[in-house]
Order: C-alpha cells, then structure tokens, then sequence
C-alpha cells in the first residue's frame, strides 16, 4: 500500500543509493512502512507503490486489528476489507491481495493510516484507512519495498545503453555519484524501464536501468516519477529534475529521484 499510497509503494526509511529502489509491496498505492505506535495519520492521494525503491526493509506492524469482514473490494494487487468491531465503528484496511470472505474472522497488523485516501482505481475517497497485512501474511506480499539488492520482478535485459546527448545527459552511476551537485537541476537520462507502477500519489512511478553501476553501491537503479505512459522493457529517453533526499510519507524516504520526467522533444 505506497506504504499506503506509496501503492502499499513502495517506504522506516527506503532510499536509493543507500539502499537501492521499486514500487507504494501493497497496492500500488497502497501501504506503509514502519511507523511509531500508535501509527500517525496522515494525508494521501493516491495508491502507494508496492515496490517503490527496492531498497527499503519491511516495516513492522505497529498495531493488530480483529474483527469480521463486512465488505471487500478488489483491485488489482490488493484488497480492501471493511472490518466490523465490536462496541467500534468499522474501519476499512487495505491489504495486498488476499483471499478474504465476507463473514470471516480477520487480523490484521496495521502499518500506517490515512486520512482522506482516494484510490484511484476504486473512484473512492476513505475518511480513514489502514494499510499493513494480514497476521501470517508473507511480508513479500506486503505493502513495501524489496530489501537492497533484491531483484526487479522477472528479468529484464539490458545491456549498454548509449548515454544521452546534451550538457544534461549523464548515465545513472554518474547521476548518484554527482546527485549533491545535481540536486534541483534537470538531468537527462536514456535507459531501460525495468518496473512501472501507475497512479500512485497521482504520478506513475518507473524504474529505470542503463547498466551502469552496480547492485552492490545501489547506484544502478533510478526511481523516475512521471506523467508518460511507460511499458515496461522499453528503452526510453527522459528529463526531469534532480531531487535528493525526497520523503515522501508514510516512510517512503529516496536518495534520489528523478521527478517529473518528460520525453525530450
């Protein structure tokens, strides 16, 4: 759950060079990190990034739910569960895809809430939602990101990419090596789509890779947020501005990131 919405993407602290990054393992918006007890509440606007960096440890639960569910909704990657509580008003809590019957006895370890959360794929705004797992939910399931040097789901060739053009065009490995001298500049880079999770936060989130650098110093991968429609094994060339140290709730926190991102014309 994007860790939450950053889409469950994706997030304690996940960051790209020094952890390395995918999209908010939830929902593609739809969960979160680990959080303080008891869980704060925060805003959203989209679903997280399941794998939003790669780079991040899974949070650990902060609070455990029980109760009956009521009503389920699914999306693509994930479900959500309206849970009744005795002597409580229900709740809704976002999970990664799991089978859950109307009737059934839940629990469920919550990760983080949002207030206001609007999940784009179900056209519905949640007063307030929980996003976390299922007690004895695989944690690969879960709304976060893949531990540093975790592979990209399924393989995706690479090879050399030819470096783009222009007195902004750089590989990836030279965008980490320069990320504190770059920060708030635009920089241009041609490589590989390797992963692409949509309307998180309002933004599609994709993860680039020209074969520069390496897994070991997590500077091989480069976490894009854009508006362009990228499918995924497409090599593509994109410019956007340089942002270093991004946080972007709910524990999500990138090294560095390339926000924004345009075709050049």
């Amino acid at each position: 759950m994007i860790a939450g919405a950053l889409a469950f993407a994706g997030v304690g602290s996940r960051s790209s060079s020094s952890s390395s990054s995918s999209f908010p393992s939830t929902p593609t918006p739809e969960i979160a990190p680990e959080l303080p007890s008891p869980a704060p509440v925060a805003p959203a606007t989209a679903e997280p990034v399941r794998d939003a960096e790669q780079h991040a440890a899974a949070p650990k639960p902060v609070q455990t739910i029980k109760g009956e569910a009521l009503e389920t909704l699914e999306v693509p990657e994930y479900t959500y569960i309206r849970m009744g509580q005795k002597g409580a008003a229900d709740i809704w809590v976002a999970v990664a895809s799991a089978k859950v019957k109307v009737g059934e006895q839940v629990s469920f370890e919550s990760q983080t809430v949002m207030t206001n959360f609007t999940s784009p794929k179900l056209k519905r705004t949640f007063e307030q939602i929980h996003f976390g797992t299922l007690a004895g939910q695989d944690e690969a399931q879960a709304p976060a990101e893949k531990p540093a040097g975790a592979p990209i789901d399924g393989d995706v060739p690479i090879g050399t990419i030819e470096k783009a053009t222009g007195p902004n065009g750089m590989r990836i490995v030279e965008l980490f090596a320069k990320k504190k001298s770059l920060a708030g500049k635009t920089a241009r880079i041609r490589a590989v789509v390797v992963k692409v999770t949509n309307d998180v936060m309002g933004k599609n989130f994709a993860h680039i890779r020209d074969g520069s650098g390496s897994e070991a110093q997590h500077d091989n991968d480069l976490t894009v947020t854009t508006n362009e429609n990228l499918e995924r094994g497409q090599t593509v060339l994109l410019e956007g501005k340089v942002t270093v140290d991004k946080d972007l709730g709910a524990g999500y926190h990138y090294d560095v990131l390339l926000e924004d991102a345009t075709r050049p014309k």
